[in-house]
């Protein structure tokens, strides 16, 4: 009966997975050894009490129990996109990452025509809330993509929610404040939903997308010129847009030349920094991208070479100045000249450093002669 209850502890499956099974020696003749390894206990004797030896039994492991056709738990586990990899408490650079963006170049996309918009105006109290609407929209898309993407991971749903409440929440003060603002509303909608369909379907950072963000962001510039007018609008030839009848002569922007002014120059400067910043993509790309190189250096040669074209038969007409001709020449000789020099540097890391001098010398040179010269 003894020996009955001790066969009956060995499993089947442990049978089968030994090769050699153990002999069965009587209970009387065994000597109880420790589950943990520990040496033999000399002054026992056998009985029930005693531990049954049943030999070595191996520890069967769940990947040595899948056949050719199972799949590792281990491997099921593992995500399939890069986005899903990360973990929201990994490490600090991480969780940043989650809530702002690493690539710096979008936040002077972002600020430059939102605050040109102010200068070429006049600033009002109401500026400050809606840049602050601006930025936290901007981080609301950043995240809001990032989410989508992902397939709608819990991962990147905190940065969201939260940017989707503060954003809902400075849309209704600044709604309740001045309702105007609800008529360039209806304009950005459009680009918003083409970059969420594009997030949706998974397409990171691709031309389409980053387009749409340009012109929303060269956008902000009319927004911000209307508010430090306050909405007057009067050379506009639609009478329904018209909040004010007429506007006075010192407070509207005019060109260099003297030859436009008004919302029609505020429109001129709006096309020519959202030109710049869209050039901006395959220039950058030609100096980073690590794929179709030569693709994006001779993409950023010609978008340069059309947008001076473009400027030409804008100061034929003088709607802009040969200054800012000028400044589009040299535009298209870096887009040409820097990418070959950067080839030539020891360290790569120095990259970034001087893209980003760069843009702010180009950024600067461009507002000097569309504004001033």
């Amino acid at each position: 009966m003894v020996f009955s209850v001790a066969s009956a502890r060995v499993s089947p499956v442990t049978e089968d997975v030994r090769e050699d099974p153990p002999k069965r020696i009587p209970l009387s003749q065994r000597t109880p050894k420790s589950t943990l390894g520990e040496p033999e206990l000399e002054d026992s004797v056998g009985g029930i009490t005693a531990i049954p030896h049943t030999g070595t039994i191996p520890k069967i492991k769940p990947e040595a129990a899948a056949d050719e056709h199972t799949i590792s738990a281990n491997v099921i586990e593992q995500p399939l996109e890069e986005d899903t990899v990360e973990d929201y408490t990994a490490t600090p650079t991480l969780r940043y990452s989650k809530w702002v963006p690493r690539r710096y170049g979008s936040l002077a996309v972002m600020q430059v025509p939102f605050w040109t918009g102010v200068v070429m105006s006049h600033f009002q109290p109401l500026h400050l809330l809606l840049f602050v609407l601006w930025l936290i929209g901007y981080l609301c898309f950043y995240a809001t993509g990032r989410w989508l993407r992902s397939g709608r991971s819990i991962t990147y749903w905190r940065p969201t929610e939260t940017y989707i409440a503060i954003t809902v929440i400075l849309a209704v003060v600044l709604l309740g404040v001045e309702p105007t603002y609800l008529e360039w509303a209806i304009l950005f909608m459009p680009l918003i939903l083409i970059a969420a369909l594009e997030s949706i379907r998974k397409r990171k950072r691709t031309l389409l997308v980053r387009t749409t963000t340009v012109i929303a962001a060269g956008m902000t510039l009319m927004v911000s010129y209307d508010t430090g007018l306050g909405f007057v609008r009067a050379p506009i030839l639609f009478p329904w847009l018209q909040h004010t009848p007429t506007a006075p002569n010192e407070i509207l922007a005019t060109s260099p030349n003297g030859q436009v002014s008004g919302y029609l120059w505020a429109f001129i400067v709006t096309i020519w920094v959202t030109a710049y910043f869209w050039t901006q993509i395959t220039f950058v790309r030609a100096i980073v991208a690590r794929e179709r190189i030569r693709f994006y250096r001779t993409a950023t040669v010609i978008v340069h070479a059309a947008a001076t074209c473009f400027a030409f038969l804008f100061a034929i007409f003088s709607l802009v100045g040969w200054f800012h001709v000028a400044f589009w020449v040299l535009a298209t000789l870096r887009s040409w000249l820097v990418p070959l020099a950067i080839d030539r540097l020891e360290n790569p890391a120095i990259r970034p450093f001087y893209t980003y001098v760069m843009e702010a010398l180009a950024i600067a040179l461009l507002l000097l002669t569309l504004l001033f010269i």
